[in-house]
C-alpha cells in the first residue's frame, strides 16, 4: 500500500503577493525590499482597519433603526392598554348603571 501525502501552504493578502520580480527589476538591497513588505502590509492593514470601520457604522445604524422601532412599538402598546383599560371603566359604569346597581 502506497501512502500518499498533500501538504498545501496557503497565504492570503500580502503575504500572498511574491515582490520577487519587483526586488530584481529594480535592484533593490534587502533592506529596502523588507521596507516593501512592511509598507505593502500596513496597507492591507489601513484597508482592514476602515473595512471594519463602515461595518460598525452600518451595525451602528441598524441598531439606532431597531431600537427606534421597539420605542414606538413600546408607546403604542402603552397607549392601546390605557386606550382599553378607560374603554372598559366606560363600558361597565355604564352597564351598572343601566341595572341599577349603582
Amino acid at each position: 500500500m502506497i501512502r500518499h501525502s498533500i501538504n498545501f501552504d496557503y497565504r492570503s493578502g500580502v503575504e500572498a503577493k511574491d515582490l520577487t520580480g519587483i526586488i530584481q527589476t529594480e535592484h533593490l538591497k534587502p533592506i529596502e525590499a523588507e521596507v516593501l513588505r512592511i509598507s505593502e502590509a500596513l496597507q492591507a492593514i489601513r484597508h482592514e482597519v476602515l473595512s471594519t470601520k463602515v461595518h460598525e457604522e452600518e451595525m451602528r445604524e441598524t441598531n439606532d433603526s431597531t431600537n427606534a422601532r421597539v420605542t414606538y412599538f413600546s408607546y403604542f402598546s402603552v397607549f392601546i392598554s390605557l386606550t382599553l383599560g378607560v374603554w372598559q371603566i366606560v363600558h361597565l359604569k355604564n352597564y351598572f348603571l343601566e341595572k341599577k346597581l349603582i
